[in-house]
């Protein structure tokens, strides 16, 4: 039973992790599109479970509230 429940979690936490890239990764590529406007608005870094990309979402609201550009090299 607890094998399972093992199992469970690590996928949790893996479709956490590629949800939380996602979001950051469409960030990056796109970051002037309503959907990343909706998504600087709504999304703290505490709503990311995994620090790193918590760290990297306090970056790109950073860059955002300065009006820089967010991608690869800003990042």
């Amino acid at each position: 039973m607890a094998s399972n429940e093992n199992k469970i979690n690590t996928m949790e936490n893996l479709s956490s992790l590629l949800a939380e890239q996602s979001v950051i990764g469409g960030m990056m590529i796109r970051s002037d599109n309503e959907s990343a406007i909706y998504a600087l608005e709504i999304l703290r870094p505490e709503d990311f479970y995994f620090r790193d990309n918590r760290d990297i979402w306090t970056a790109v609201l950073d860059l955002s509230n300065r009006n820089s550009p967010i991608d690869a090299l800003t990042l």
